[in-house]
C-alpha cells in the first residue's frame, strides 16, 4: 500500500481486512513488536511473524461497517464499535490498547495489547487468524492457556473468596475452574464464538464469569434431602446478609471494562468513559430523563446506582440483571428462587416471569421515588421530562 494509513476509525472499516491489518501494522509496528518480545520473555513459544497475527486480531476486532437499519446485537459485545465512533481518531483506540499500567509485580508494567496478545496465542480457531498463521499449532495454544491459567488463577480464586461467604460457597477453587472452562469454551476452543477484545485483563473477565458461576451455585436447589436451613427459610425474599449485591461486588456493566489488581478488581483510569463519550441514558431503565451535560449525566448515573442499592434484595437483583445485564425475564426467573412450603417440606422452585415483571415494576416505581427525593424531575409514565435536575 502506497497511500498513508487512514486517520479515522470509520476509514479503517472501509478497508478489506487484509489491508486494514497491514495499515495497523504500519501504524503500530513498534508496539506490536514490543508485545511479541514481551510474550517471549515469559518463556512462551511464540511463532514467527506473530506481530502480523496480532495486527490481524486488532483489525478483526474493529468489526465491519454497520449496515443501515440493522439490529444491534442484544447479548455480548462483538467489536470496538461499542466504544469508538466512526469519526473517532484511530489513535484513540491505539492509545487505549498500548497505555501502560502497573501490575502486582513491583517495577513492572503491562498493556491491554499484552493481554490481547496472550488471548490470541491461546486461540485455536483457524478462521480468526490471518492466512499465513494457518493451521494453528494446537500444542502452542495449549501451552499459552496453561500459562494464562497458572498466572491468573490465584487472582480468580481470591476474588471468589473475597466476595462470597465461605459458608455459602465452600469450594472457591471449583468455582474458578468452572469459570476458566467457560472462558476457554467461548473464547479459545476451536469452536469458540467470542473473540477477546482486550478491553480488560483476562483475569478480570474470568472474575466476572466466576461471579455468575457463584451466583448460580448459591441459587441452586439444595441437595440435602430437599430441605433448606431454617435461617434461610424466613421470608420469601433473600436476606440482606445472604444476598450477593451485584452492584457492589462486581462493579461491572459489560464484560470488558475494568482491570484486575492483586486481590480484586479496580477501575482502569476511567476506561469506560474513553470510547464514544456516551452519556448515561436513563431510558435504558424505563425512565425518561435527559441530562443536559456530561457532568449531570455522570451524577445521574451515580444517583441511579445509589437508589438501586436501597431496593429490597430481590428487586435489586432483578433490576440489575434486566437493566444492566440485558437478561430476559425468562432467564432471570430461572436464576432466582423463592421458598415455598408444600406438605410440611421446604422446597425451592424458580419464580415465574410474572413475578419477575412485578419485581421490576416495583423497582422502577421505587427508583422514580428515590430520584425525586434527590431533586430530579422524574416524569410519570405518561409524561416525559425535558430537563434532568430541578433548578434551585
Amino acid at each position: 500500500m502506497d497511500q498513508p494509513p487512514p486517520e479515522l476509525f470509520g476509514e479503517f472499516l472501509k478497508l478489506a481486512l487484509p489491508f486494514r491489518a497491514e495499515c495497523i501494522h504500519r501504524v503500530g509496528g513498534q508496539e506490536l513488536g514490543t508485545t511479541t518480545e514481551y510474550l517471549r520473555t515469559t518463556g512462551l513459544t511464540v511463532p514467527d511473524k506473530f506481530d502480523r497475527r496480532l495486527s490481524w486480531a486488532v483489525a478483526s476486532n474493529m468489526g465491519e461497517l454497520p449496515v443501515t437499519g440493522s439490529k444491534r446485537t442484544e447479548r455480548g459485545v462483538r467489536s470496538y464499535q461499542e466504544w469508538w465512533a466512526l469519526n473517532a481518531p484511530f489513535a484513540e483506540l491505539w492509545r487505549f490498547l498500548t497505555k501502560q499500567f502497573k501490575v502486582s509485580n513491583p517495577g513492572h508494567t503491562s498493556t491491554l495489547l499484552h493481554e490481547l496478545a496472550l488471548s490470541v496465542l491461546c486461540e485455536q480457531k483457524n478462521e480468526w487468524q490471518d492466512p499465513s498463521s494457518r493451521p494453528l499449532d494446537v500444542q502452542m495454544a495449549n501451552d499459552a492457556f496453561d500459562y494464562v491459567y497458572n498466572t491468573n488463577n490465584k487472582l480468580v480464586v481470591g476474588y471468589v473468596r473475597k466476595n462470597f461467604d465461605e459458608r455459602r460457597l465452600d469450594n472457591p477453587e471449583a468455582i474458578a475452574n468452572e469459570a476458566w472452562a467457560r472462558i476457554y469454551g467461548t473464547h479459545w476452543h476451536p469452536e469458540a464464538s467470542k473473540r477477546f477484545l482486550g478491553r480488560c485483563r483476562i483475569s478480570t473477565l474470568v472474575c466476572k464469569i466466576a461471579h455468575y458461576v457463584a451466583l448460580d451455585e448459591i441459587s441452586a436447589p439444595s441437595t440435602d434431602d430437599g430441605c433448606v436451613d431454617r435461617e434461610e427459610d424466613e421470608g420469601n425474599d433473600l436476606g440482606r446478609k445472604d444476598e450477593v449485591s451485584l452492584l457492589e461486588q462486581i462493579k461491572l456493566t459489560d464484560s470488558d471494562s475494568v482491570m484486575s489488581g492483586e486481590d480484586g478488581v479496580e477501575d482502569l483510569d476511567d476506561s469506560e468513559d474513553k470510547g464514544k463519550g456516551k452519556r448515561f441514558s436513563s431510558n435504558a431503565i424505563g425512565i425518561s430523563i435527559t441530562p443536559q451535560n456530561e457532568l449531570e449525566a455522570k451524577e445521574l448515573e451515580q444517583m441511579v446506582r445509589k437508589c438501586l442499592d436501597q431496593l429490597p434484595p430481590k428487586q435489586r437483583l432483578v433490576a440489575y440483571m434486566i437493566w444492566f445485564e440485558k437478561m430476559k425475564a425468562k432467564d432471570v426467573a430461572e436464576r432466582l428462587y423463592k421458598k415455598t412450603s408444600a406438605a410440611s417440606q421446604d422446597l425451592k422452585k424458580g419464580i415465574s416471569e410474572a413475578a419477575v415483571s412485578q419485581h421490576l415494576s416495583k423497582a422502577r416505581d421505587s427508583l422514580r421515588k428515590c430520584l425525586r427525593g434527590y431533586g430530579y424531575d422524574v416524569p410519570s409514565d405518561e409524561k416525559k421530562a425535558s430537563t434532568g435536575r430541578r433548578g434551585p
